[in-house]
């Protein structure tokens, strides 16, 4: 697979494989991660939701069913794409 493939592809077939994905002690595996959901925003005032992972600078977030507002509502770093709620 050197230098012909997407990472995506690569680590699907290692996947498959019988021995896995097999990673040697002191080296790691890097890959780009692809969110396919919805984007969405926290309220600041509300200390009991956390985000885990914002999106790119160059991101946007819309909903591909209607036409894109000029500018998006929502972009880069802004848009939550992993949130956790704690529970008290």
């Amino acid at each position: 697979w050197e230098g012909s493939a997407h990472d995506a592809r690569v680590l699907e077939d290692a996947l498959k494989r019988p021995n896995g994905l097999v990673v040697p002690e002191g080296k790691y595996y890097l890959a780009l991660v692809v969110f396919k959901g919805i984007g969405h925003t926290l309220n600041p005032a509300n200390s009991l939701v956390v985000k885990v992972l914002s999106a790119s600078p160059s991101a946007y977030s819309a909903n591909p069913r209607t036409e894109l507002p000029n500018p998006p509502a929502v972009t880069g770093s802004a848009i939550s794409l992993v949130s956790v709620v704690q529970v008290i």
